[in-house]
């Protein structure tokens, strides 16, 4: 094996662009995937809803769950979490910043102001 492969193949976790990895989920994101995917009346509403960012028509599904200082305003209760299901084009799923832009389109879609919640 030459040292350039060596060197890839050490260094390819580092090169992961594209959405995370199921390993790299928090519990909480799996769980609400799972539900997800175990729902196919949930799966198809969330295509029909379209991509999230702009509207298109949706490739793929998944869940955002907001973190744990996000989840009063979500009116989740003490101890529980609450996930919402999303849609996303080709397109979008490639943006760069794309947590970012998930996070602010769920918390604008539910009338929540970016930021921290009010204590």
């Amino acid at each position: 094996m030459s040292t350039a492969t060596r060197r890839h193949r050490r260094h390819a976790p580092d090169r992961h662009h594209g959405p995370p990895r199921l390993r790299d989920l928090d519990p909480r994101c799996v769980a609400g995937l799972a539900a997800l995917h175990a729902s196919p009346p949930l799966l198809a509403a969330v295509h029909r809803r379209g991509c999230l960012l702009c509207g298109g028509q949706a490739s793929s599904a998944g869940v955002f769950t907001p973190s744990d200082r996000l989840q009063p305003a979500f009116d989740a209760p003490v101890g529980k979490v609450r996930s919402v299901a999303i849609g996303l084009c080709e397109r979008c799923s490639r943006l760069p910043g794309l947590g970012t832009l998930i996070e602010n389109a769920v918390m604008q879609a539910h009338g929540i102001a970016a930021g921290p919640p009010p204590n």
